[in-house]
């Protein structure tokens, strides 16, 4: 199975796009009264402009980035807001988080599945690995 797309709901397409433009440094490829299209190196990201009421919750999609340093800056030049995330364990990778206006969450992270299966295997004896590994 592969992820076919990603779709935030947005209360402003207008503010939205705006936001989501300075995050990816790009525009979308499709762009109507009511949602906006994105290729992020061809996983479509979309947002749909309709009646929502946003609590912060956990969900979210995250991107994987290789240079969170360089990242942070171009956020700072933009004039977007991150949190770190939290780190658990010395030796687990490192992410960062964003809220877009209707709170939806993103996150960008150093590691990997296998990095995080491996850093479990180790050390959390709560969490049952799969012998796949």
């Amino acid at each position: 199975m592969i992820i076919n797309h990603i779709t935030y709901s947005v209360s402003d397409i207008t503010e939205a796009v705006l936001f989501y433009n300075k995050l990816f440094g790009k525009s979308p490829i499709a762009y109507g009264e009511a949602l906006a299209y994105y290729d992020l190196d061809g996983i479509w990201f979309a947002l749909n402009q309709e009646n929502v009421s946003r609590v912060e919750t956990y969900s979210h999609v995250a991107f994987f980035s290789d240079d969170l340093e360089k990242l942070k800056s171009h956020l700072g030049e933009v004039g977007i807001r991150y949190e770190l995330g939290r780190l658990r364990h010395s030796n687990e990778f490192v992410s960062i988080y964003i809220r877009d206006m209707d709170m939806n969450l993103i996150e960008f992270h150093t590691g990997n599945l296998k990095n995080r299966l491996l850093h479990y295997k180790e050390y959390r004896d709560d969490i049952k690995i799969s012998e796949a590994l």
